[in-house]
């Protein structure tokens, strides 16, 4: 049996939405934590699919949950807890072991609205935090990319007030 290894284009994301404890309180994902899990150091992961009798294997690179909120129908970070996570990711993209990579920033929405509506915003908040890391941390713009997915890839339900938030997030991929 032949087995093929690829090596995914988009294969580290963190999801920015609510990482709650059962007390109900947030933590912020440090910079160090960032790195650590971003960079060849960390433990990898393969998927495996079977195709007739060839065997494909990807690598799974990890992911890391974070937590940003914005103003409801706005770009505006809605609060500090917010800011000092985006201060942690900046310190982290800045930092000598990830200066080597590109990043997807990929804003997504819940489907509360018109789909046009949600596209624009998800694209909007995705701009909002590149020009974030461009301006406060010198980022280079080029290892950069913002894209809005809107409401086109739920992780969770939208029946739910829990599932829409957890949909509203931007997820953020290390590219080759």
């Amino acid at each position: 049996m032949k087995k093929i290894f690829l090596l995914p284009l988009c294969a580290v994301s963190l999801i920015l939405w609510p990482a709650i404890s059962p007390a109900g309180s947030w933590n912020v994902i440090t910079s160090e934590e960032f790195v650590e899990k971003l960079s060849d150091k960390s433990q990898t992961e393969t998927e495996t699919q079977q195709l007739g009798n060839l065997q494909i294997v990807r690598q799974k690179l990890p992911k890391v949950t974070i937590h940003v909120l914005f103003k409801s129908g706005s770009t505006e970070i809605a609060d500090s807890f917010s800011k000092k996570q985006l201060e942690e990711i900046g310190k982290a993209l800045s930092s000598p072991g990830l200066l080597k990579y590109r990043f997807e920033i990929a804003g997504h929405t819940d489907s509360i609205g018109s789909e046009a509506t949600n596209l624009k915003l998800s694209q909007q908040r995705s701009d909002a935090i590149k020009d974030y890391l461009y301006l406060k941390h010198s980022i280079s713009l080029e290892r950069l990319e913002a894209i809005g997915y809107g409401e086109s890839m739920p992780i969770s339900s939208n029946d739910t007030k829990e599932g829409r938030a957890k949909n509203r997030r931007v997820v953020i991929k290390r590219l080759k």
